[in-house]
């Protein structure tokens, strides 16, 4: 009997750790299985994100300022006034890049009474006006107005900056020693030095008005014997 037993016992067993077995083998399985599937996963997501992380980004193009436009809108209303102002004060202020003429008259007349100081040094007044001495230019035949009806012209050679003034040298061509302009513009006043055949005289210029005295130099030289 135990005999029996023994036999049918064993492989009952057996057949349980078997069984046991299978089912402990599947579940790691399945884990298994799971994790994989889970990796699987996650490395699909991966891909997607570096796939939407590799499209293309429109590249942006540099925005071209229409002046058209620019124009509308300081006209439409939409900027206070001040701004609009404003706006249009910055661009008047811009330099001018018309071309210079090729003559140029400075002034045209000097007639008004001869004036004379306590020194004894004759000037006479007259009028300019200011944006001529922004035109000057090298090359350029400029005119100016002496005493007694005379006219002297001169042709620009040269020109030099300094660091607060601008200078323009201009020669008579008449074969004379005597006939030459030299023009200085500083912030507030151009001075002008003429030698000519009929004399020497040296020109103060308001540049903000245009108000200008010329001034005899001989009477100034025979003052200080220079």
């Amino acid at each position: 009997m135990k005999n029996k037993l023994y036999y049918i016992g064993v492989p009952i067993l057996t057949a349980c750790a078997v069984f046991v077995a299978q089912n402990f083998i599947d579940k790691d399985s399945i884990i298994s299985k799971q994790q994989i599937t889970n990796d699987i996963a996650s490395v699909k997501q991966i891909n997607q994100i570096e796939s939407n992380q590799s499209i293309k980004k429109p590249t942006t193009k540099p925005e071209v300022i229409n002046t058209e436009i620019v124009n509308q809108e300081l006209t439409s209303g939409q900027l206070p006034e001040a701004e609009v102002n404003a706006i249009k004060a910055a661009i008047s202020d811009l330099p001018s890049y018309t071309e210079k003429p090729a003559k140029l008259e400075l002034w045209s007349n000097i007639d008004s009474e001869v004036n004379t100081s306590s020194d004894g040094v004759r000037s006479q007044s007259f009028n300019v006006n200011p944006i001529t001495f922004e035109q000057l230019a090298v090359g350029q035949e400029i005119t100016i107005a002496l005493p007694n009806q005379q006219q002297l012209k001169a042709k620009i050679s040269n020109t030099s900056n300094g660091t607060y003034s601008e200078s323009w040298n201009a020669k008579v061509d008449n074969n004379s020693p005597f006939g030459s302009i030299s023009i200085t513009k500083n912030k507030e006043q151009s001075i002008i030095y003429v030698n000519s055949e009929q004399g020497e005289y040296e020109a103060y210029i308001d540049n903000k008005t245009g108000e200008a005295s010329l001034v005899y130099l001989a009477d100034v030289r025979a003052k200080t014997n220079f």
